[in-house]
């Protein structure tokens, strides 16, 4: 895994992460700080200090599994789909990036009306400095897009960087493009999606096979550059997402049957965790940690 891809997957882990700290989006510095100042203990930093890989992840149970697999199969056929699992992947990245920005919501939202007004945002005024209170004030004035004195969910969603849904996935992208896109031609060159691995002053970085198929799938009308839908499924994570999902099914369908039941889901449970490839588990312990959260497992 190459050093782009891999620490834009893991970041999309966190948050689905990662969607919210994507490598090559850059985030103002108050707000990384603020970011920081509620990240949930979610696994971040599990990198092994001895090789710099992946800590192996633990199996999923049988039960987790079984769960798992009812879940996704949406037309209770018994059977997973490709198509299935994709949509899942979809769902979950946005379920998983909801359910932490409401929790940075309940912490905040004293008077439980689903928005932050200006006072709960900026939190215990005695303890801040005036130059800090006047910086975080205008940031509230630039989040609050309605202007009705107070931080909805999608507003919210810009500051922490969590694609909640369509909308907000398009607003983040937007911002994104604008960073990256340097010859403003509404698109984006390869060296361009990459330009976070240039070091200004030195000659130009060699972009690695792998990262250079990354753009390519992105780049599905073939035009050799980046629209904002085809950066979208970056940004979003749901590239990422999708991916995982193809290898998953790829481990499972031992016999090429093109769908999946519950005991060949069951059978790989060791060899996914195992795996050196640690998208697909790291996904499912995901999906399997969300749904214990609603108390389903």
């Amino acid at each position: 895994m190459k050093s782009y891809l891999k620490l834009s997957l893991l970041l999309f882990g966190v948050l689905l992460f990662s969607a919210h700290c994507q490598e090559g989006q850059e985030v103002a510095t108050d707000d990384q700080e603020e970011v920081e100042e509620f990240k949930h203990e979610d696994g971040e930093g599990d990198e092994d200090e001895d090789d710099g890989g992946m800590e192996k992840m633990d199996p999923l149970t049988p039960e987790q599994m079984k769960l798992l697999h009812k879940k996704i199969d949406a037309n209770t056929n018994g059977k997973v789909s490709l198509a299935e699992v994709t949509d899942f992947a979809h769902q979950m990245r946005r379920e998983l990036a909801k359910s932490e920005l409401d929790d940075i919501m309940k912490q905040h939202d004293t008077n439980k009306d689903g928005k932050l007004t200006w006072t709960e945002f900026l939190g215990d005024a005695g303890e801040i400095p005036e130059e800090e209170q006047n910086e975080k004030h205008v940031h509230f004035k630039e989040l609050d897009v309605n202007k009705d004195e107070a931080l909805d969910m999608d507003e919210l969603a810009q500051m922490y960087h969590h694609h909640t849904n369509e909308k907000v996935e398009t607003e983040l992208t937007n911002v994104a493009m604008k960073d990256k896109d340097t010859d403003k031609n509404g698109v984006l060159s390869l060296r361009e999606f990459f330009q976070h691995l240039q070091i200004e002053g030195e000659d130009l970085v060699d972009i690695e096979e792998e990262d250079q198929k990354v753009f390519k799938d992105l780049d599905t009308d073939n035009s050799g550059t980046l629209t904002l839908k085809e950066l979208k499924a970056w940004e979003s994570g749901g590239y990422q997402a999708e991916e995982a999902a193809k290898k998953l099914f790829a481990m499972a369908d031992k016999d090429k049957d093109n769908v999946l039941t519950l005991e060949e889901m069951n059978a790989i449970r060791h060899e996914v965790a195992d795996h050196d490839d640690y998208e697909p588990q790291m996904y499912l312990t995901q999906w399997a940690e969300q749904h214990a959260q609603h108390g389903e497992l």
